[in-house]
């Protein structure tokens, strides 16, 4: 499912393992992380995601090295999100 070169193994492993449980409707999503040189594993995830059908909670962030504060900006907007539709969810 997952080239080596494109994303972290133990990642890779995770979502084929995520897709192989097939967990039905409210399926959420968004992704972060961060890279040296390469970068994409972001986008990876991204067209994972989609290609399954899961709803996309907030912009995905990614960094090169260590976040910046823009970058640190945008995750914190991540995560606020995400707690939202969970909350969402709950009612």
């Amino acid at each position: 499912l997952f080239r080596s070169d494109t994303i972290f193994p133990s990642i890779g492993t995770l979502l084929s393992y995520i897709q192989g449980l097939n967990p039905g409707p409210n399926r959420l999503w968004s992704a972060f992380g961060s890279y040296g040189w390469g970068g994409g594993a972001v986008e990876h995830i991204m067209k994972f995601y989609k290609e399954n059908q899961y709803e996309l909670v907030a912009q995905p962030v990614e960094a090169k090295f260590k976040p910046n504060g823009e970058e640190y900006a945008e995750l914190t907007k991540l995560a606020e999100a995400v707690v939202k539709k969970i909350a969402e969810m709950k009612e």
